[in-house]
């Protein structure tokens, strides 16, 4: 009799459900995204703030606000809570204890599900795994096994309910393709289409997945299928060293695919997807990749890119059903919520309400007593005591050498000007373009390396901080990923330029899922001697046209931020350069033949989105014709002279920068390249090669014996380039842009030492092979000696230590190995505050250094609200023309 209560019980529960299901019935999904290690509030210096000294975030409000929602909606049961993208990266308590700070204040959440983001990686695999892959209860099955790329109904015991169906671990199998963007960046790799489909198609069919790939909830008598899409890219300011054993696709194959399985196998009523595959990514996902109605997406919470969508952005598929598409901005400044009404299975009706998360909301007490827990070892808990070693509660898990070097609450300088990147698209310094807080980072890396540029990748994470302290927690906030600074011998004209033009490629393609343009090397590791492409044509097997897209799709991150004595440019976002616009070993007159030594060959079209690219420079690194008109002294190693490299109208090099080198065109002497002795020069007028050094002879400008100039050849100098710090065969360089000028740093990680913050075009060159000499290639960290300085000598060349006999001493690898200790970052610039005096004044931290030749898009009066991003790119588009998408 019980067990016959028991069926008729359930038949009627069944019963009650189905015709719930088939009346008008609502749910509400709360969305959260990108918190990026915030637990306490920060200030909003955006133009939508509020009111004067808004305080916006914080977890304890987070916590407050999606219970008042819940609360409107008739309890939690009514209410899923959906949480996408980076979490365990941002701050100095996640770095300390590798995200296990936040992860703790976001269990008391009660997340329903959620998709990590690119910087979810960060600590590696293993961690990752950790966190978020393990089953948090024992008695639950295990993982689910794929079959042709069915799922059986996954289990919900790992934290927060992950779920991501584009993430797999590396096949063992021979026959597994390997991802084409392994190799080098999505700025420097040229995968054809076809290689990466082939990828994608063999993984989503054979791989094993890290997490289930979807989940299914009832909510109010509601079937909701969640899918899990996650970026094809992981977090690339580290290196590809931290996802080593993942394999990401770009999940244009799974969102069809189980967006059909969740209707037609689990028979859900709504698909919701949770993604970190950029806007314009799920915008081209949805109208290009969904082909039938039962692949319909009903909504997709985003996050990555940071954005407020206020209104959301709608977006029609093929067969006419429309998708909303909303993301939530990023520290916890706002919370989505998204009302659906159902009726027969069919979203009628949406409804979106975005809370914005700031001081008049009350915190959540215990959540509030969570948040200061886990901060209380890192502030008032901070013991200087502890030795720093990797059993420290301070050691930093990428350097492997350092710890945090005093409390994060600690103030550590002051600003008079706000240090941010978050200005909407049609506003002065659009953080699509520049943002003071990566301008101040470059500044920084630049005094401490001593070098002519420095770089920094446009990553959007970073906090916002007012005129007044700073702290030391606002500097791992800009700064969480514990790198410390590389410096590279020299790089040209030609490496910065196209610097710029390979990154913006990524940062404002127009289409984020097409054909990959091919890309000349530029000196670029994947083709240079020793890389895994040497000797390969980079534009080999692309038989498409160029188009401002790529295989791999958007490249993630704004423009780099550039720091040089007086440097400036213009940029054109909607240009494309001619050798992005031309076939793969073209005609000659088409553009750039991809197959010719970009090095050494003269394009017959050469142009840029970089216009009028201007640095200050000492006379004797001027070009030939330049130190003429100016007749300024070679020898002067004070006085900087401002060169402007490229034009305003197209970008291509001006003429002095262009021109052929001529005999008799002065440089620097090296005896190991000119084969001259004894510091004397020869010209065609010499009896031999020891004529005595003139202070003047006719084919020379300003000689002196305190420089003293070889005879080029008529092809111009000669330089060396090869693997980062061993450098090989020499080439001839006939051009100034292509010279080797500039020495540059960046951010560097001992896992990834043939990089600098992934400039693949700050490859390094130098005169000669002679490890330890000044004019060598190198690629190595600015390491601090005992007295807090930079173990670099007078000249701004690295400290190398060396042996009784004076020989620079070589480690395993056959790397030279310097004076000094590793140093974080962080530490470098709480020096560079101090060098400043303790404050950044705008006279310190000049502002507006790339300039627009046209504007970006405006998408207020399309979508409805601002934007950072152009979310469907710009390039090869009208720029009179609004852009906001997505039809």
């Amino acid at each position: 009799m019980q067990l016959r209560n028991t069926l008729l019980l359930g038949g009627m529960l069944s019963a009650a459900l189905a015709t719930a299901a088939y009346a008008d019935s609502q749910i509400t999904l709360i969305h959260t995204g990108d918190f990026h290690g915030h637990l306490t509030p920060r200030p909003n210096l955006r133009s939508n703030a509020d009111y004067p000294g808004q305080m916006i975030g914080g977890l304890a409000r987070i916590a407050a606000e999606i219970k008042n929602i819940q609360a409107g909606k008739g309890g939690a049961g009514n209410t899923l809570v959906l949480h996408t993208g980076d979490t365990i990266q941002g701050s100095g308590e996640a770095l300390y204890t590798r995200g296990q700070a936040i992860v703790d204040v976001v269990d008391m959440l009660g997340i329903d599900g959620y998709t990590p983001g690119n910087w979810d990686f960060v600590y590696g695999p293993e961690r990752f795994k950790e966190l978020f892959a393990t089953q948090l209860n024992p008695n639950l099955p295990t993982l689910p096994e794929q079959t042709e790329g069915r799922v059986v109904a996954p289990p919900f015991g790992t934290r927060w309910g992950g779920i991501v169906s584009n993430l797999y671990i590396s096949s063992a199998n021979p026959s597994a393709p390997k991802d084409p963007g392994a190799v080098g960046t999505a700025q420097d790799t040229n995968v054809s289409q076809a290689e990466y489909d082939a990828y994608a198609q063999w993984y989503t069919k054979n791989g094993q997945r890290v997490l289930p790939p979807y989940a299914v909830r009832i909510v109010n008598g509601v079937k909701i299928g969640l899918l899990g899409c996650t970026t094809s890219r992981g977090p690339q300011v580290v290196g590809k060293w931290v996802t080593t054993g993942l394999e990401f696709t770009d999940c244009s194959v799974e969102a069809p695919l189980f967006a059909e399985h969740l209707r037609t196998k689990e028979g859900v009523d709504v698909v919701v997807m949770l993604a970190e595959i950029e806007i314009g990514r799920n915008i081209q996902l949805i109208k290009n990749k969904i082909v039938k109605p039962e692949q319909h997406i009903d909504v997709i919470l985003n996050a990555d890119m940071h954005e407020e969508v206020l209104q959301p952005i709608e977006v029609i598929d093929a067969v006419g059903n429309k998708t909303w598409i909303i993301e939530s901005g990023q520290d916890g400044a706002l919370i989505g919520e998204i009302t659906l009404t159902v009726n027969a299975g069919v979203v009628t009706k949406m409804a979106h309400v975005p809370h914005r998360i700031d001081d008049r909301i009350v915190e959540d007490v215990a959540v509030a007593n969570k948040v200061a827990q886990v901060r209380a070892p890192f502030n008032e808990g901070f013991d200087a005591t502890i030795p720093c070693n990797a059993n420290s509660p301070y050691w930093n898990s990428f350097t492997q050498s350092t710890c945090l070097n005093g409390p994060l609450s600690e103030v550590v300088g002051n600003t008079d000007v706000a240090l941010h990147r978050s200005n909407y698209s049609s506003e002065n310094m659009a953080a699509a373009i520049e943002g003071s807080s990566h301008d101040f980072i470059a500044d920084a890396i630049r005094w401490w390396a001593k070098s002519d540029l420095a770089t920094v990748r446009g990553f959007r994470y970073g906090t916002h901080v007012a005129p007044g302290p700073i702290t030391r927690n606002d500097l791992f906030h800009f700064v969480p990923i514990g790198p410390r600074v590389g410096k590279a011998s020299r790089i040209s004209a030609n490496q910065l330029r196209n610097q710029v033009d390979n990154s913006s490629l990524a940062v404002f393609s127009s289409r984020p899922s097409g054909v990959i343009t091919p890309r000349p090397n530029y000196n670029n590791a994947v083709y240079a001697p020793g890389g895994l492409k040497a000797g390969q044509s980079p534009g080999a097997g692309l038989t498409a046209l160029g188009a401002a897209g790529n295989s791999l799709g958007w490249g993630g991150g704004w423009l780099f931020a550039y720091s040089a004595d007086g440097f400036h440019m213009n940029f054109d976002p909607y240009f494309t350069p001619s050798w992005q616009q031309i076939k793969a070993n073209g005609a000659a007159g088409s553009g750039i033949d991809l197959g010719a030594n970009t090095l050494t060959a003269t394009p017959p079209s050469d142009t840029s989105r970089a216009r009028s690219l201007t640095v200050t420079m000492l006379c004797k690194d001027l070009p030939p014709a330049e130190i003429a008109s100016r007749a300024c002294n070679v020898a002067d190693t004070t006085t900087r002279y401002s060169t402007t490299i490229t034009t305003a109208s197209d970008g291509s090099y001006v003429g002095s920068w262009k021109a052929n080198y001529t005999n008799g065109q002065v440089k620097a002497f090296n005896p190991a390249i000119s084969g001259y002795t004894n510091n004397t020069r020869s010209d065609a007028a010499a009896t031999d090669a020891t004529t005595a050094c003139n202070l003047v002879s006719g084919s020379y400008v300003n000689n002196t014996c305190g420089y003293t100039p070889y005879l080029l050849n008529p092809d111009g100098w000669q330089y060396l380039r090869g693997t980062p710090n061993q450098p090989d065969t020499a080439f001839t360089v006939n051009q100034h842009f292509k010279a080797p000028l500039f020495t540059v740093a960046g951010y560097w990680y001992m896992q990834s030492p043939n990089t600098i913050n992934n400039c693949n075009n700050c490859y390094p060159m130098g005169l000669n092979t002679t490890v330890g000499d000044a004019n060598s290639a190198y690629l190595l960290p600015v390491n601090v000696l005992e007295d807090g300085s930079a173990a670099l000598d007078a000249n701004g060349n690295p400290l190398f230590e060396r042996n009784d006999f004076g020989a620079v001493k070589m480690d395993a690898a056959n790397k030279p190995t310097l004076l000094g200790a590793p140093i974080d970052l962080t530490v470098i610039i709480e020096k560079y505050l101090a060098h400043l005096g303790g404050t950044v004044t705008a006279s310190a931290l000049p502002l507006n250094r790339i300039g627009l030749v046209n504007a970006l898009p405006d998408s207020t009066g399309t979508l409805g609200f601002p934007t950072m991003q152009p979310l469907c790119g710009t390039i090869g588009q009208n720029p009179t023309l609004t852009n906001g998408c997505p039809q």
